[in-house]
């Protein structure tokens, strides 16, 4: 069954989703912070194909540190996640007037909390699994006096983008809402604190949306049929972020149509177009809609006169509420003169849009290679030019490429190897993905030797995974990828954020080792008298700090003691975190002095000698060195991405010759 988790769901576009959702026949997990208002929403889901005791709503606080989500095991995979929560700041006051930390709730809700989501979820998401985050207008134009909101919205937007490059394995995009009357809007109407002439004011269409047209944008984008928007964004906002007038749009006077009613299509173009001919639908009394190709044929010279052409055809023909797509050539050349036109068609396509906007006409624009083929974007175009989308107008798509080559689909066997890896290592990124394309055989072998120890061994989740933390966040190692993934993986086995800070604290102390190997050599070599007892006041510090490292330590005492001091006042100073225990805190150390990345026989040594005397036993050290072992493989991490780009790329070029 397809599951879909939406957050924000007890209330506006979030709840108008899920009711679309279930009555589609998903199964539905809500989260909101409001426990009564999810309790109401959950109740009140159509059954769809789904028992409502299907449906499961989860009351959390997503900016909480850290963030635990309790999912039932039987829970499945999740098909897709719609990142919907998040907050504005309506105090109405200058940004410089604010303190700085009134920001962070904004940004940690509306741009991290989306980020930290699908992180978290990582090994429960099926593969190809849609991730819609929800931005707002605001983020592709500034809303002063509302605080970091805009900047927030903004950055989804960024890292969506991002996200979508970094996990090819998803289909990431974004959905960004104009003004929507909801429950609390149509409120703020009827006691007269919103006007809602001056409110639609600046929309092309004139009028607001409703949540369930917005829930139908994200019934789309979540489908199987989004993926040509992989990595884009949708503006549903009647045309306000296209505007750029000073004239006010009267309020329309025709409502929208309902969305379950039928679609009149008619396919227009000069030139013979098979692949679409299915979409022409001669349904009397349904939504006019027009698909018009006639512009595909154009040099770039007649591209705009073409644009006006079809644009003045459907406006003689239809006087109101209706759709026109238009089908645009890219034009690949980089001859600044063809560049100009082409910006200068999706500019026209928009002007079009905001000067019919006020007969409900909406006029929209999808751009085509001309070696794209055209069946796998049927859907793309009914969804752009039906009921669904009659709040969005003037927008130019250009569809992600279709995926080929080493991207193509798994086979049986592939996909039998990646369940298996992600049960042995709980992750999956783009390189393993790379690897399990052209070397199957090496990514199973690595997935059982790598995954043994942690399979095998005595140590706890959360214990492997602050070792794996310790290790990837080691300034021997610095693999960002491999902090993040092992960070969220440690605070779903149930570590805690002074464990981590306990983590990064030994991290940064690993460098002493050297130090006080370093200082002992020097006297030896120097011939530095080292013998006679140190101060008792000082040995007491140091048998409390560093109870494993007298020799070296004895040495910088004669040496440098003013540095010393410092030393320990630096590790004393670190001890009251209250996260990892002692017998903890050496198997970290174990880890690191072990590791072939920062190899130091001497430290781990007495490590070890320290951990034995704490009462550690030899199984759980030995799984603390063995872990350390298999981080080589973050060269084959980088070689892999490296390789997937080259026969991406050697795919798309030989596509195209073709």
């Amino acid at each position: 069954m397809r599951t879909v988790l939406i957050t924000g769901a007890a209330a506006g576009i979030g709840f108008a989703a899920a009711r679309l959702f279930a009555a589609d026949g998903w199964r539905c997990l809500l989260i909101d912070r409001d426990e009564r208002r999810l309790d109401a929403a959950l109740r009140s889901l159509p059954l769809g194909a789904a028992a409502q005791a299907d449906h499961l709503g989860l009351c959390a606080d997503l900016i909480a540190a850290p963030l635990h989500l309790e999912l039932p095991r039987d829970t499945g995979e999740i098909t897709a996640i719609i990142n919907n929560a998040g907050m504005s700041d309506s105090s109405n006051s200058p940004l410089v007037d604010k303190p700085a930390e009134t920001l962070q709730p904004l940004l940690s809700l509306n741009l991290v909390a989306p980020l930290r989501l699908v992180s978290l979820l990582g090994t429960r998401l099926a593969p190809g699994a849609r991730v819609v985050n929800v931005s707002s207008g605001a983020g592709l134009r500034a809303i002063p006096f509302r605080g970091a909101y805009s900047a927030s919205k903004a950055g989804l937007i960024a890292a969506s983008r991002a996200l979508s490059r970094q996990r090819p394995d998803l289909c990431v995009s974004v959905l960004c809402p104009g003004f929507v009357r909801t429950e609390l809007v149509s409120d703020l109407i009827k006691a007269g604190r919103i006007d809602p002439v001056q409110a639609v004011a600046k929309i092309p269409l004139g009028r607001m949306a409703s949540p369930e047209e917005l829930g139908a944008a994200l019934l789309f984008l979540a489908s199987e049929d989004a993926w040509p928007m992989d990595g884009a964004v949708l503006s549903v906002d009647g045309g306000s972020s296209i505007y750029g007038g000073s004239f006010p749009f009267a309020p329309c006077s025709c409502a929208p149509v309902a969305q379950d009613s039928a679609t009149a299509l008619t396919l227009r173009s000069h030139i013979p177009l098979p692949a679409l001919a299915g979409l022409s639908d001669a349904c009397a009394g349904g939504y006019p809609a027009v698909i018009d190709a006639t512009p595909l044929g154009s040099g770039p010279e007649d591209l705009l006169p073409s644009i006006q052409t079809a644009a003045t055809a459907f406006a003689a023909t239809h006087p109101q509420q209706a759709s026109l797509t238009l089908l645009l050539p890219v034009l690949t050349e980089e001859d600044p003169a063809i560049q100009g036109l082409t910006e200068a068609a999706r500019m026209l396509v928009r002007s079009l849009a905001c000067e019919l906007g006020t007969r409900a006409l909406r006029v929209n624009a999808v751009e085509l290679t001309s070696s794209r083929r055209l069946e796998p974007l049927c859907p793309l175009l009914r969804y752009i030019a039906g009921t669904r989308a009659q709040f969005m107008t003037g927008e130019v798509f250009t569809p992600k490429a279709e995926q080929t080559c080493i991207s193509d689909a798994f086979t049986p066997e592939q996909l039998v190897i990646k369940n298996y890896f992600i049960a042995e290592r709980g992750y999956w990124r783009p390189w393993t993905e790379a690897i399990l394309r052209t070397n199957p055989e090496f990514l199973s072998r690595y997935a059982a030797y790598a995954g043994h120890p942690a399979r095998t061994g005595p140590l706890s989740k959360r214990m492997i995974e602050l070792i794996y933390l310790a290790l990837d966040s080691s300034a021997t190692h610095l693999y960002s990828n491999g902090v993040r993934t092992h960070l969220c993986l440690a605070f779903e086995a149930g570590a805690t954020v002074p464990d981590v800070l306990d983590v990064l604290r030994i991290v940064t102390e690993q460098g002493l080792d050297a130090v006080y190997d370093g200082a002992q050599i020097l006297a030896e070599e120097a011939g530095i008298d080292l013998s006679g007892n140190l101060p008792s006041e000082l040995r007491a510090r140091i048998e409390r700090a560093l109870p494993d490292d007298i020799a070296g330590i004895k040495a910088l005492a004669r040496m440098d003691p003013e540095y010393l001091d410092q030393v320990l006042a630096f590790v004393d100073s670190n001890d009251s975190l209250d996260g990892l225990g002692p017998a903890e805190q050496s198997l970290i150390e174990i880890a690191l002095s072990a590791c072939f990345t920062g190899f130091n026989p001497g430290a781990l040594r007495r490590k070890i000698r320290f951990a034995l005397e704490a009462g550690v036993n030899h199984g759980e050290i030995l799984q603390a060195i063995q872990l350390g072992g298999h981080l080589s493989v973050h060269g084959t991490a980088l070689g892999g991405m490296l390789l997937k780009e080259f026969l991406d790329s050697s795919a798309t070029q030989a596509s195209g010759r073709k």
